[in-house]
């Protein structure tokens, strides 16, 4: 259960993230499906591959994969992936149903989805994680970003322009916050509430023990690593009225 709850956190929160901050966006790697294929009738390899990875990163900012809170079961092709579709079948003058067969055919045999939903929690998915090469496809009409060519469409929903300008990524960790963030040491920030609304009174006292470091019971029943309280929420009266220490 502690890993299928950690798959569906990691998808949420960093693979998949709200608000053009999923993995992708911020320009550190993306998903590649690793499955077998064949390329689609004119395209080469490398496009009909594209065009998998492309949609695998629709289906998870759209919220298709198990463990998520809003999974959303599709018999039809899901609105976001068709209208990408299209937009690639005009591009390359393909057949756009014969298109649409062929992404759910190839996911479907690889074991990746399942009523078009990424079968996330079974593990063992035919999928990696590519690092950026120093790459980015960024759409000129909109500015979304892709780490491979995606056949030549952006997938941003509202847009799905033709034309995507290659950029380096030389300066990712120096530009972007959350991209230099993960370089960085992951560290605890453990934070609790502390007024006079926090019920009952022993646990105003046990936080300001747990924040103090300085009381805590012998080991192993309370410890610095596993109790220890970073920073304190506290009304600006401080109405504990009490020296908590800094």
């Amino acid at each position: 259960h502690y890993l299928e709850v950690l798959r569906a956190d990691i998808a949420n929160t960093v693979l998949f993230a709200r608000a053009e901050r999923d993995m992708e966006s911020v320009g550190l790697a993306y998903l590649h499906f690793t499955g077998k294929y064949e390329n689609f009738e004119s395209l080469s390899k490398d496009e009909s591959g594209q065009i998998l990875d492309s949609c695998i990163r629709i289906l998870g900012l759209s919220k298709h994969y198990d463990g998520n809170s809003s999974m959303k079961p599709a018999k039809k092709t899901p609105t976001w992936i068709k209208s990408y579709l299209k937009t690639v079948a005009s591009l390359h003058s393909l057949n756009l149903s014969g298109l649409e067969e062929w992404v759910k055919i190839t996911f479907e045999n690889s074991g990746l989805i399942e009523s078009w939903n990424i079968q996330l929690l079974t593990g063992n998915l035919p999928l990696s994680i590519q690092p950026n090469n120093g790459i980015a496809f960024v759409c000129k009409r909109c500015t979304y970003s892709h780490l491979q060519p995606s056949a030549g469409i952006c997938i941003k929903q509202s847009c799905h322009g033709s034309e995507l300008d290659q950029k380096a990524l030389d300066n990712i960790f120096n530009s972007d916050y959350f991209a230099w963030l993960s370089t960085k040491t992951p560290q605890r920030l453990r934070i609790e509430e502390l007024t006079g609304q926090t019920r009952p009174l022993s646990k105003q006292r046990e936080r300001q023990r747990f924040f103090r470091g300085d009381a805590l019971r012998p080991k192993p029943l309370e410890s610095e690593l596993t109790h220890g309280i970073d920073a304190l929420s506290v009304t600006t009266t401080m109405e504990v009225g009490v020296d908590i220490g800094s």
